[in-house]
């Protein structure tokens, strides 16, 4: 303790990187945290020059240069940041990737967003693979775990053998920006995007985990029948794995801000997440909290997350997808109900209420 302060060094290398689950995750929890959490002092451990604290949160930023390749990134959590943590004169290492490095002067607090990596390696590239079994073989040694899900907690317990007492559940939740856009906003995203009027929206990187070809078969069986096709807006960077089939109908949006992002969630006709396994699943809650019907596979926390909000479909079931996406995008009567529980739920997640829980997580690790 400093000055009975609790000092908190944070590996804050998700601020470099481009945006992603773990990025919004810090960037939330750190951005809540002066109200949360005023007696803590932050330090933020960072890769480079030129990534400042998320906004309000009064912190002090150390350098700490170190490779963004996966295979080297274990050099930097084992030869530099013990160092840095004992120059920094820090009491606590909050580790957003998960990882409790070894030799470490100070307890970790290890944040595991999903074990997909174990349960799928085949869907990873290599260097991913490599990089995330060296977290989990580490994360044995964390003095606390925190997880986003009712379902990662299991999978932790399952696969990694930690007991359930060393276990914290802490959900995400959808930044202030995401509530529904004023009405008639639909000429923007045209203008900018070439957007139609009506379309299903899908948001994340693209890569074989989110299951897409699926959602494009899908959308090729309940698009054989209209007049006029339904598109399917793809909202995300390019990942790895298989190109995404091409369609007429298909669209692919990149480097949308949270403005243009809250617009596409708000006028989507329904937003689709069939992913094989999620952790959590941030877009579906960004999504429920612009008031987007959601239709999302039953795998990972996915079921836990949208509740009794949105439709549920298996995440093979391409005949049960097609019917899902044909039946929201039909019935109004059905969106317009979907809409309001969307709304409902989404209510129920806060980062203030996940970056208190963290905060005293963080005060109950002793030395």
């Amino acid at each position: 303790m400093t000055g009975g302060k609790l000092r908190v060094a944070v590996d804050a290398r998700p601020l470099a990187e481009p945006p992603n689950g773990i990025r919004r995750w810090l960037e939330g929890i750190l951005g809540a945290m002066p109200d949360a959490a005023p007696d803590i002092e932050w330090v933020l451990l960072v890769p480079h020059e030129g990534i400042a604290a998320p906004e309000g949160l009064q912190a002090r930023v150390v350098i700490v240069p170190g490779s963004r390749r996966s295979l080297l990134r274990p050099v930097w959590e084992t030869c530099r940041l013990p160092g840095a943590l004992r120059r920094s004169g820090a009491d606590i290492l909050l580790s957003p990737y998960g990882v409790a490095p070894p030799r470490c002067p100070v307890p970790t607090v290890s944040v595991v967003h999903d074990l997909t990596f174990l349960r799928w390696p085949q869907l990873l590239p290599l260097r991913y693979r490599l990089y995330w079994r060296w977290m989990a073989w580490t994360v044995s040694r964390a003095a606390a775990v925190v997880v986003p899900s009712k379902a990662t907690g299991c999978e932790v317990i399952n696969r990694l053998g930690l007991p359930e007492s060393r276990i914290s559940r802490v959900p995400y939740a959808a930044d202030g920006v995401f509530e529904p856009a004023p009405p008639g906003r639909i000429d923007r995203l045209q203008r900018r995007f070439g957007l139609p009027e009506t379309f299903v929206l899908a948001v994340g990187t693209l890569e074989p985990r989110k299951n897409l070809g699926l959602l494009i078969e899908a959308m090729d069986r309940m698009n054989a029948d209209r007049e006029s096709p339904v598109a399917l807006v793809l909202a995300g960077r390019r990942g790895w794995g298989d190109a995404v089939a091409d369609r007429p109908w298909l669209y692919h949006v990149e480097g949308a801000e949270d403005q243009d992002l809250k617009l596409l969630y708000s006028e989507a006709a329904v937003f689709a997440m069939p992913s094989l396994d999620e952790g959590f699943g941030l877009p579906v809650l960004e999504a429920m909290a612009c008031g987007a019907p959601v239709v999302v596979a039953q795998a990972g926390a996915l079921p836990e997350i949208v509740g009794a909000a949105g439709l549920m479909v298996p995440s093979g079931d391409v005949e049960g997808w097609a019917d899902a996406l044909s039946r929201v995008v039909s019935e109004a009567g059905t969106a317009d109900d979907m809409r309001r529980k969307s709304l409902e739920r989404a209510q129920d997640f806060s980062w203030a209420d996940s970056a208190r829980t963290i905060a005293g997580i963080l005060r109950g690790v002793k030395r």
